[in-house]
């Protein structure tokens, strides 16, 4: 647990005394209140995080994240030889442990999930009845058949298009921040605040929720809130790690652009059936439709 206000390192937020009476604790180094959040409201804990408070963010990734994480018991890796009954035993319990320990995170993310799966498949329609009457090439698209077929067949696809964005995205930060920079080396739960700090910053994707109130879900909207969600990213991963806002750009931007290259591969080969002709036929289309956008100068195109 850190002091929000300096970083420096405490053993407590709080001291309890007799009659449930709570005393924030000072920090030693900048003599302030370590985390004034403990008290706060979620609401307004939630309303600081969009307003991109490095307080909140400092109080949800570093202390409330370690309080929640600390109740529960790590992984048990048993050293002695058990039967198989005994050692399904222990797997289960480690599964139970493991569920407890990671609900809020679990349920953030399903969260996320399924109103991300709603946003691209939105976008995608919207954009694919744009411009398919002056591309000629439209019925050729991957997505043209994925549009063809069944609520549940374009579902599974756009929910693993979600997935393999979110797994690239997580994978890349987590890899990059702490292998290659060497953040947080004497923090217990880094990769986990690494994967909590993207899953906070994506609440900027929660602004398209009025679309279904308003109907304002045109392309130029929902462009904008991509780029405002990835400013938030920037921002909240400088926040917690400090490292400079040019060195995370550039990660971000690269990140989105293998995003993009993993996504479109592995689902053209699972689309095409492993067919090599039909493989190269999407792919071609795919790099024609790139190029339709950048000639074309209408904004329905973004």
């Amino acid at each position: 647990m850190i002091c929000i206000n300096c970083g420096h390192q405490v053993e407590s937020l709080y001291v309890i005394y007799s009659g449930d009476h709570i005393r924030l604790t000072d920090c030693p180094k900048c003599s302030q209140v370590v985390d004034k959040y403990v008290e706060f409201d979620p609401v307004l804990l939630s309303i600081d995080l969009l307003l991109l408070k490095k307080g909140a963010y400092r109080h949800m990734t570093f202390n409330k994240l370690e309080l929640q994480l600390r109740k529960h018991p790590e992984w048990k890796i048993s050293r002695q030889k058990l039967s198989t009954w005994n050692q399904f035993k222990v797997f289960a319990t480690n599964v139970r442990n493991w569920l407890k320990k990671y609900d809020q995170l679990s349920r953030l993310q399903v969260f996320l999930v399924a109103f991300e799966v709603y946003l691209n498949w939105v976008t995608v329609e919207t954009k694919f009845s744009k411009y398919s009457s002056e591309f000629m090439f439209s019925n050729k698209l991957m997505i043209y058949n994925i549009l063809e077929g069944s609520v549940w067949v374009q579902y599974l696809f756009f929910f693993a298009y979600v997935m393999i964005e979110m797994i690239v995205l997580h994978s890349v930060f987590q890899y990059v921040l702490i292998n290659r920079w060497n953040w947080g080396k004497v923090l217990k739960y880094r990769k986990d605040i690494v994967y909590y700090i993207l899953l906070i910053s994506y609440g900027a994707k929660i602004f398209p929720i009025l679309m279904l109130i308003w109907p304002y879900d045109t392309l130029l909207s929902t462009a904008i809130i991509k780029l405002i969600a990835n400013i938030y990213i920037i921002e909240a991963v400088h926040i917690v790690t400090q490292k400079p806002y040019f060195k995370i750009s550039i990660l971000l931007i690269s990140t989105l652009l293998l995003q993009y290259l993993l996504a479109q591969t592995i689902l053209i080969i699972v689309v095409s059936g492993f067919d090599m002709s039909v493989m190269l036929s999407y792919i071609m289309s795919e790099y024609r439709l790139i190029l339709f956008r950048m000639n074309a100068k209408k904004s329905l195109y973004l």
